[in-house]
């Protein structure tokens, strides 16, 4: 009987924004194979939130489809223990199923499992309290957290067929605040194919990076359409991402969305160092990553004296949503 060889996938030493599609390049290889895997991690020194989420949702996917998969890893290293800590490399990240005790997560933010009974409410609440605590930041910047966390959650769930991660990270030297979330499942561009959206017609021949310019377009879903089973409208109010970014935008953070071999990418503080515009359109990667990954970065001190919900209002006056803030049940009101 012929013994399938087994794949190593060596990752990158450290994985930011400015080089996630390393990280998917180097999962590539994993798609077509089906044997054995050992993941090299031994020259990993820093990944920020959403390139982690990536590598859980692999490894997930890996241990759902019954894989056998090997870490080798720098024992007692800082990234072997982080990565402990967070459940990473053991499958005990958090599920709703345990109790979450954000006391006892002094530097780091755990690992969490988004599963079709997650509640996404109870996350973000869990989740933006430790981080605004950890950054010594007040209720205003603790709402952004809660609502940008809430909207990650919803597009896990309602538009991914395997289950998610997200993770949060406060980094006191640079005073930036990270989120990351990332699925294995089917994008954004095969979740509008399948669906009976009215924005479907005329662009089925869209590439991926066609479908992220306009996922960030309010009210542009494939599920807006859609009735509850009482016959009420769907929750779905396709404001989410698009809300998430113009947040990002105003804070001067940092917005990345990938999905297949699409990657949008807009770098609001460096565009206003350079006095340079944020790019308008989404790139192709040569690889593919298998699902949707996102990440914001913020600094908290930004806020200043401004409101979550002054904040808010500026937010949707500009994307022309300011006249119907109450219909749009936005979270965190």
């Amino acid at each position: 009987m012929h013994k399938m060889s087994k794949l190593t996938i060596e990752l990158p030493p450290k994985i930011d924004h400015d080089n996630t599609a390393d990280l998917v390049a180097a999962l590539a290889p994993a798609r077509a194979h089906s044997g054995e895997v050992l993941v090299d991690i031994y020259e990993v020194t820093s990944y920020q939130p959403h390139a982690i989420c990536m590598l859980a949702a692999q490894l997930d996917y890996w241990n759902e489809k019954g894989v056998s998969v090997a870490i080798r890893q720098k024992e007692g290293s800082v990234i072997s223990k982080y990565l402990g800590k967070i459940g990473l490399l053991n499958n005990q990240y958090h599920t709703q199923a345990k109790v979450i005790d954000w006391s006892k997560s002094r530097d780091y933010v755990p690992l969490e499992l988004i599963e079709n009974n997650s509640r996404p409410e109870s996350v973000a609440d869990a989740l933006a309290g430790s981080a605004a605590e950890k950054a010594g930041s007040d209720d205003e910047v603790r709402q952004l957290i809660r609502y940008a966390v809430f909207e990650f959650l919803m597009n896990v769930k309602q538009h991914s067929r395997a289950a998610g991660f997200i993770m949060s990270q406060y980094y006191p030297k640079t005073g930036l605040y990270h989120i990351g979330v990332a699925d294995y499942g089917i994008g954004i561009r095969q979740s509008f194919l399948e669906s009976t959206s009215p924005f479907l017609k005329g662009m089925e021949s869209c590439d991926d990076a066609c479908w992220l310019d306009n996922a960030i377009r309010p009210k542009f879903s494939s599920k807006t359409h859609l009735r509850n089973t009482n016959g009420s409208r769907s929750d779905n109010h396709g404001v989410g991402l698009s809300v998430t970014r113009a947040f990002t935008r105003e804070c001067l953070g940092r917005f990345q969305l990938i999905s297949q071999h699409g990657m949008l990418d807009h770098d609001f503080v460096s565009a206003m160092n350079e006095d340079e515009d944020v790019p308008a359109k989404a790139t192709m990667m040569p690889q593919a990553y298998n699902g949707v990954a996102c990440s914001i970065t913020f600094n908290p001190t930004l806020f200043g004296n401004t409101t979550y919900q002054q904040l808010r209002r500026d937010v949707l006056n500009q994307l022309g949503l300011g006249g119907s803030e109450s219909d749009l049940g936005l979270f965190g009101s």
